[in-house]
């Protein structure tokens, strides 16, 4: 399954009613993510880590999304099915190397 775009982020940092605008690109195989402070990279990680860790990040209770994938639209309420993503952002690095 391929996450395509995401529809809504509701409830969460920059993202508090967030819509994809209809002249942004889907999403590739591959995606980088980078921007200005406080716009929002370390929000988005959260939420496709939920999406890894099968839970709502903590630091985003009250998290609310809808996104578009190849096959199906996915919401908070599907989080803990199985999704193939990795997540490598600084979270991941503190982790794993020391």
């Amino acid at each position: 399954m391929k996450i395509k775009k995401i529809l809504e982020i509701k409830n969460v940092g920059v993202f508090s009613n967030f819509s994809w605008s209809p002249t942004c690109q889907e999403f590739k195989k591959y995606n980088f993510f980078y921007g200005w402070n406080y716009s929002g990279k370390t929000t988005l990680s959260g939420l496709f880590k939920s999406l890894e860790n099968k839970k709502i990040h903590s630091d985003f209770p009250e998290l609310k999304f809808k996104l578009r994938t190849d096959k199906r639209g996915l919401t908070e309420k599907d989080i803990s099915r199985d999704f193939n993503i990795r997540v490598f952002n600084e979270e991941f690095v503190s982790e794993n190397f020391r």
